[in-house]
């Protein structure tokens, strides 16, 4: 596993947090939208369809090597919001 503290993807330039502080622009926020089935108990057979947000800062960024392919993760602090 190797650690990056910065990154280019999808032609967008990412930092951690850390690394940001030095900065006078931000580039280590983290914005995503997903669409989440839920219900209101564990018997309750009525899914509800929603849009969940997150938003969150970069704490570290990771390349996993898997021998046939790498992988990049994101690890960061979040917290949920309503987009």
């Amino acid at each position: 596993m190797r650690a990056y503290s910065s990154m280019w993807a999808y032609g967008q330039h990412l930092r951690i947090q850390k690394l940001d502080d030095l900065h006078t622009t931000q580039e280590s926020c983290v914005v995503a939208s997903f669409e989440q089935q839920s219900r209101a108990s564990s018997k309750d057979t009525n899914m509800i369809e929603d849009e969940l947000g997150y938003t969150g800062v970069i704490q570290a960024i990771y390349e996993v090597n898997f021998r046939v392919f790498k992988q990049v993760f994101l690890s960061f602090s979040h917290r949920i919001t309503n987009i």
